[in-house]
């Protein structure tokens, strides 16, 4: 009998934004909604630099072959710390940003210990979001959360198929800490399939 072989390959967890307060200058689709208008530090699924670090030496070859591409979220210095996250999208070079999802997000119990960016750099006081919710959604296929209800405790993410977009870009909101229930800084990674 032959064995099953899965054809899904596995990637490692890479960084789409680095751990940072708030953005405090929102993308405003009204007068900045072409490429050429894009925030600074957009994920671009072709630059190698986002595959590999200085502590990571495996090469892996960016490609859009894999569909599937997911985010977590992590920060705060509590568990049941909130934010809010937009995501927007570029297909390539000339054209508009796509406003595909936003959403909220609460920090669970498990602890991020260490970076998955950087195996040395110990985490203190830092979460993974486990709830994570999507409020609204404009994109070809459905986007989906693995915990809406935050029951899990463990690592929650919003997955979703690329839909052949190359460039990506999570906004936080809402994150700033200064109330008692706001996250602070939040990270967000993401890796594909």
């Amino acid at each position: 009998m032959a064995p099953n072989i899965l054809g899904t390959i596995s990637h490692k967890i890479n960084v789409a934004r680095l751990e940072a307060n708030e953005d405090a200058s929102p993308l405003d689709l009204t007068t900045a909604g072409d490429f050429a208008s894009k925030p600074p530090g957009v994920l671009d699924l072709f630059e190698r630099s986002v595959f590999t670090t200085d502590k990571q030496v495996t090469p892996v070859k960016a490609e859009l072959v894999p569909n599937g591409i997911e985010f977590y979220f992590s920060g705060g210095n509590a568990a049941a710390k909130t934010f809010t996250w937009k995501l927007y999208a570029w297909r390539n070079e000339n054209g508009p940003a796509k406003y595909a999802a936003t959403g909220t997000g609460e920090l669970g119990t498990q602890a991020l210990v260490k970076y998955p960016h950087d195996p040395e750099a110990v985490a203190t006081n830092k979460f993974w979001a486990d709830k994570i919710v999507i409020t609204w959604h404009n994109w070809p296929k459905e986007i989906e959360t693995t915990d809406e209800d935050g029951n899990s405790n463990s690592v929650g993410s919003l997955w979703m198929d690329d839909a052949g977009y190359r460039y990506w870009w999570i906004e936080i909101a809402d994150a700033d800490g200064s109330t008692g229930t706001e996250a602070g800084d939040v990270a967000v990674w993401w890796s594909y399939w």
